[in-house]
């Protein structure tokens, strides 16, 4: 019964907006700026595309302690991301994301195969880039940098990644040196708001 007068009220809103074509018009144009208004939020808001960290601060990755001691601050890691381009097909581009150590502190998509990566050579690739590249573990990605240089890594693991429609790759920093600029990602304590840390 709630359900049938749920519909009802649906239905004679959207007649009201059916009066006219202008309002059809109206309401279509209305839908499309609320979604490009959702998709510029979530693109600037980490936790939103399933990061665990909250802030990140442009700055060298030589001011990861200072950040890290600020109040409210739970954590902090230098991050870095550059757009690859994969060197058997350069028509196909991902983002190649490296932390120091450990990602899964601050960004940890869940393993649909695999494992996680534990060295330099190693790399986990979304779902939507191990599809379109036919990765899986053991595979091979070899990844054309923004300056022309080629590194190649072995996939360990393939993850379910929002972002890019999958299309990223997670590393440790280590080939990236002088073609990515840090930034440091900033995992706030609970309870502590944004706000707080970014005085």
């Amino acid at each position: 019964m709630a359900l049938d007068s749920a519909v009802e009220a649906h239905m004679r809103t959207l007649n009201r907006l059916r009066l006219s074509q202008g309002g059809w018009i109206r309401e279509r144009q209305v839908l499309i700026l609320a979604i490009a208004t959702l998709l510029l939020r979530l693109d600037r808001n980490p936790v939103a595309v399933g990061k665990r960290y909250q802030l990140a601060v442009s700055a060298p990755a030589s001011e990861t302690a200072r950040v890290a001691g600020l109040p409210g601050v739970e954590a902090a890691s230098p991050r870095y991301e550059v757009n690859a381009a994969d060197s058997f097909d350069l028509g196909e581009l991902f983002s190649l994301i490296a932390y120091p150590g450990d990602h899964t502190r601050f960004e940890a998509p869940p393993l649909a195969e695999g494992r996680r990566i534990h060295g330099p050579d190693e790399i986990e690739v979304g779902l939507g880039l191990a599809q379109v590249l036919s990765l899986h573990p053991g595979a091979t990605l070899a990844a054309q940098l923004p300056d022309g240089r080629e590194t190649r890594f072995r996939v360990v693991g393939v993850v379910h990644a929002l972002e890019r429609q999958g299309r990223v790759a997670y590393a440790q920093p280590q080939r990236l040196e002088g073609v990515a600029l840090p930034e440091i990602a900033v995992r706030v304590r609970p309870g502590t708001s944004t706000a707080v840390v970014r005085r």
